[in-house]
């Protein structure tokens, strides 16, 4: 029931009852009222209505209403955007200025929502009266009266722009991850409290980890655990500064290995100057911090081959000085009392200590040729004993000046290798001369020979009792210029290329050698493994007999040292020989021509014609026919005695040469030829 004008009046408080009985108590107060109570009171749903339609014609949005079946009315902003009017549009003909694209999508989601009576809310394109498709946003509410839905009330405001905006910041987005993803390093972001925000891709495929495991604090895990804490302190550091920052960790990779990077990062501001994080790179420094390490192990070497170098120089002086002071002295009592027995023993003194000179520079010289690939191996099938009973004969002298026992174990039965006699010989005079060297006076040296059927070898084994070997040394005694006992405070007396030199030889033979010591004053063993060969001894030509030898040959001897040349034409001469001494190509030439020798004993580097072209003329020479040319120098290298062949020469000695090993290689070639 509808109430009259006058009961709404009342119930709004506009008129109270006293103020209505005061009216109807006079005739023209009846009159007003009876006019009141004829007008019917207003609709307050349809005032309701007019108001908000007459809100919505005012708003710059889109606003539209329905009920439970279409659209009922759309705002002027709607009706002019659409360029429509309101009959155009009510029901569904709103819905031909959707996308065809949008279209289904909308309505589907509208239904769905109105089935359920919830909020809803789409983003599409909507046609503009201009034929322009614009992105709008529209938000609906349910609308419900005495609890009955009766349709949706609700808005569409463009977005356009802000999805413009949104397209371009994430085409700027994607840009960034393209280009952060091919960068050589890895690019990260972090927020004001240090939160990583941002990876590039590159630091998952380095580091194995799930993808955005490393956000947040995550990228700390991947970091070795020690760099971890000293990396998280340096990075938290650089937050509070609000600072650039670089510092430099390890990071696990893929494969579970580490490799070293550099992590620099740059703050960021806002316009205000309001700090926002940093943004930075990790850069792998693995190769760099290699080559650091290179470098540092190379300055370690230099100065470890620098201090090796002065300490083999001041050794070699030494070594070169002490034999010469038994040599000057000897001289000078051979000069005073030449018939005494005292200058008889001063030459078996000076003839042992000019063989110790020779010993050392042959072994200068034989580093030299190994290092530079110059030395050929005379390999044959050769009894080890031999080479053994070699060296024995060659250190006895020291053995038994130092009141040592050198005690030999061969076995009687040979034992083949195959083998430069020369050169093994050489090898174990300087394992036994290390022996002595090394270990007190009234010590013993013992040598085995032995049979490893295991590893099919020849097994020689030196074991002194001497100052011993620390076990971290081991290995070092056969590296170049480490002497022995370099490091022990004891004199050394060597120069730390012996056993350098023996190793390479035996290594050229096809064996090992090695050393083994309890320590320090505990002697040392050195075992020397040589493959075995199955051959039959090869007949060995018997010494020259004394009675082979001619009474006298005719010598020319050339060598610019004329100290050299004339000292050994005394001795040859004092020999029973006939000698002449030249100090020069040319003067060869012309005196062979003339004294026809029979042996020319030829020096290489002389000054005016070297000897390999002086042996090449004089071989032309007819009457030197039966002549025989032995070069005797300081060059001796295989590469030299291979140029003597060429040019000539029967055979080639180096100096310094004994006068018997002279004697001894001129009855060879006579006897040979």
């Amino acid at each position: 029931m509808k109430l009259s004008k006058l009961q709404e009046l009342l119930q709004s408080g506009v008129i109270t009852p006293e103020e209505l009985a005061v009216l109807e108590s006079t005739p023209a107060g009846r009159v007003l009222v009876a006019a009141v109570q004829s007008v019917p009171a207003e609709d307050p749903q349809k005032a309701v209505e007019a108001r908000f339609r007459e809100l919505a014609d005012s708003a710059p949005v889109l606003v539209w209403q329905t009920d439970e079946h279409g659209a009922v009315f759309m705002n002027r902003e709607y009706r002019d955007y659409i360029g429509k009017p309101l009959r155009e549009l009510v029901g569904m003909g709103w819905a031909t200025a959707l996308h065809p694209d949008d279209a289904e999508t909308y309505v589907a989601d509208y239904l769905a929502a109105f089935a359920k009576r919830e909020r809803f809310e789409a983003q599409f394109r909507f046609r503009r009266f201009d034929g322009d498709y614009r992105w709008h946003k529209t938000v609906g509410l349910p609308r419900y009266e005495d609890g009955r839905f009766i349709g949706y009330v609700g808005s569409c405001f463009d977005i356009t722009d802000i999805k413009s905006a949104a397209a371009a910041l994430e085409e700027r987005h994607r840009w960034f991850a393209e280009i952060a993803d091919v960068a050589p390093g890895i690019l990260w972001v972090t927020d004001s409290a240090g939160v990583c925000t941002y990876l590039s891709h590159r630091w998952y495929e380095t580091t194995g980890q799930a993808e955005d495991a490393g956000l947040g604090f995550g990228w700390l895990d991947a970091t070795h655990p020690e760099d971890k804490p000293r990396t998280d302190a340096a990075f938290q550091q650089a937050l509070v500064d609000k600072k650039a920052f670089g510092f430099e960790y390890r990071l696990r990779t893929r494969d579970g290995t580490y490799k070293w990077c550099m992590d620099q990062g740059e703050p960021r501001f806002s316009r205000d100057g309001t700090f926002l994080g940093h943004v930075g790179q990790v850069i792998d420094i693995s190769e760099r911090k290699l080559a650091e390490l290179e470098r540092a192990q190379a300055s370690v070497a230099i100065e470890e081959a620098n201090r090796r170098k002065d300490q083999f120089i001041a050794t070699l002086a030494h070594e070169l000085r002490n034999p010469l002071a038994p040599i000057a002295t000897g001289i000078h009592i051979v000069r005073k009392a030449p018939e005494d027995p005292a200058a008889q023993k001063a030459l078996s003194v000076m003839e042992r200590q000019l063989s110790s000179m020779v010993r050392l520079i042959d072994d200068l010289m034989d580093v030299s040729r190994i290092t530079r690939g110059k030395v050929e191996l005379q390999r044959e099938p050769l009894d080890i004993r031999s080479s053994l009973e070699r060296a024995q004969e060659t250190v006895q002298v020291m053995f038994d000046s130092s009141q040592q026992t050198l005690l030999m174990r061969l076995p009687e039965q040979p034992m083949w290798v195959e083998g430069d006699n020369v050169r093994l010989t050489q090898v174990f005079t300087n394992l036994l001369t290390n022996a002595s060297r090394y270990s007190p006076p009234k010590t013993r040296v013992e040598v085995s020979l032995t049979l490893s059927s295991a590893r099919d070898a020849a097994v020689v084994t030196i074991a002194d009792e001497g100052w011993g070997i620390p076990q971290d040394k081991l290995e070092s005694v056969f590296e170049m210029f480490s002497p022995v006992n370099g490091d022990l405070g004891r004199p050394s007396s060597g120069l730390g290329i012996g056993l350098s030199l023996a190793r390479k030889l035996i290594e050229m033979h096809g064996g090992h050698i090695s050393a083994w010591s309890a320590g320090l004053n505990r002697g040392s063993t050195f075992t020397v493994d040589l493959p075995l060969v199955r051959a039959a001894p090869r007949a060995i030509d018997g010494p020259v007999q004394e009675a082979d030898r001619a009474a006298g040959r005719r010598i020319l001897i050339v060598d610019d040292n004329v100290d050299a040349a004339d000292s050994l034409a005394i001795i040859f001469g004092l020999g029973g020989h006939e000698a002449k001494a030249v100090h020069g190509g040319r003067d060869a030439i012309d005196a062979a021509t003339s004294y026809v020798p029979e042996v020319i004993l030829l020096d290489i580097g002389l000054p005016d014609l070297n000897g390999y072209e002086v042996c090449r003329r004089l071989k032309k020479e007819p009457v030197l026919a039966g002549t025989k040319f032995v070069a005797l120098s300081g060059w001796g290298s295989d590469e030299d005695k291979r140029k003597g062949t060429e040019a000539g020469f029967h055979a080639h000695l180096t100096k310094p040469a004994n006068p018997k090993e002279i004697e001894a290689v001129m009855e060879e070639l006579f006897r040979r030829h």
